[in-house]
């Protein structure tokens, strides 16, 4: 008797002690996988697909199925997405995940309120008062089909314009005539790579002689824009410096100018009734063990690349200046400083940078004062009426 007392109060101790640790036990949080589509776009980002390519892959995919985690913003930016890549990826996923809590919802109230109409009524069918055909009547409506929420299905075959990021400025307003021309949409990054003491190069696109956007040079971080515009059908030429235009001091007034010039002419053909977009992106590095070009361009017309180049073209540095900024710079008397006479010696004029056949090219003198209008904001460029 007495062994049998030590014996369960030895095992009551046992499993006392080992009550605690089974209560105590993390649980482990299964992680999502990750989604498909946001693989398939580091995938191709990785392979050097342009990325005008992949925003016009997207709305032909169903997904992100949820909304973005960090780890796959912090995945797609290493992989080299830029932001009006990510605000699309963000704009999808919130669309999908939209729809997804409504349905649930639904469907989720619905079985609810059966269950409450089932057992509501369901004392009463078995009752001997009422006969057996009012049960039928009112459980009728049961059987009906809910409606189900679906996901709307995008249009295939057509030329579906993503939308632009929510932190680029507005794009320009699209006629509705027909007689406009084709949509052309310009998909620009900019990342440049300075000295520390050297003030910031900002990145300037003319197209067809006219000024069209502005990108600010900066050193912390990638700057993209879009700009949707309305071209005729044909040939179009696109140009791009780099500028900096520096307000003098009061004692002297007026502004310092400053232009250098890719060293080639961007032409891309526009067919009549389509969709073209013309992705920009000038990213240079600090440091590299093989120097590369900072300019990768491409044009895509109706989904399919049409022309381009990849990671192109000399250091900025070796980009010649434009004659009429230098001589903008000189005294009305005197020779100028040592340098501005130097850069005349080695730079190039606005008009021959051209095809002849422009026949209404404003001038550079025309442009500069376009831009002070502006108060030489790069961002203002593509948003002047």
């Amino acid at each position: 008797m007495r062994a049998g007392l030590l014996l369960s109060g030895f095992l009551y101790c046992l499993a006392w002690n080992a009550s605690p640790a089974t209560s105590q036990a993390p649980e482990e949080t299964p992680q999502r996988a990750p989604d498909p589509v946001v693989t398939g776009v580091i995938e191709m980002l990785e392979a050097n697909v342009a990325e005008a390519i992949i925003l016009r892959w997207l709305p032909t995919v169903q997904g992100p199925s949820s909304s973005l985690s960090s780890r796959e913003l912090v995945a797609l930016t290493q992989a080299g997405a830029s932001e009006a890549l990510l605000n699309a990826l963000l704009d999808k996923s919130m669309n999908a995940g939209e729809a997804t809590p409504a349905a649930q919802e639904k469907d989720r109230k619905a079985p609810e309120g059966a269950s409450e109409k089932a057992s509501t009524e369901a004392p009463r069918a078995p009752s001997a008062d009422k006969s057996p055909e009012k049960p039928q009547n009112r459980e009728a409506p049961r059987p009906r089909p809910r409606p189900t929420a679906q996901p709307a299905a995008e249009p295939e075959g057509k030329p579906i314009r993503t939308p632009a990021p929510k932190s680029a400025p507005a794009p320009l307003p699209t006629p509705t005539s027909e007689a406009a021309g084709p949509s052309v949409r310009f998909q620009i990054d900019y990342f440049p790579a300075f000295e520390e003491e050297e003030d910031p190069w900002d990145l300037y696109l003319y197209l067809d002689g006219e000024a069209l956007a502005g990108v600010s040079g900066s050193r912390k971080q990638r700057d993209s824009l879009v700009v949707e515009k309305q071209l005729p059908p044909g040939r179009h030429n696109l140009l791009v410096l780099q500028e900096r235009h520096q307000e003098r001091r009061r004692s002297r007034g007026g502004w310092f100018h400053e232009a250098r010039v890719w060293p080639e002419t961007l032409s891309f053909e526009v067919p009549e009734g389509s969709l073209a977009v013309v992705s920009l992106e000038f990213l240079q590095a600090q440091f590299s063990l093989r120097p590369t070009g900072p300019l990768t361009w491409t044009v895509s017309v109706d989904g399919k690349a049409t022309a381009g180049a990849n990671k192109a073209g000399p250091a900025p540095e070796d980009w010649k200046p434009l004659c009429e900024e230098v001589e903008a710079n000189l005294p009305k008397q005197g020779k100028g400083p040592f340098e501005l006479r130097q850069q005349l010696k080695r730079c190039v004029r606005w008009a021959p940078l051209w095809p002849s056949e422009l026949s209404s090219l404003p001038s550079r003198s025309d442009l500069r004062g376009i831009l002070e209008a502006v108060e030489f904001e790069p961002s203002k460029v593509a948003q002047r009426p």
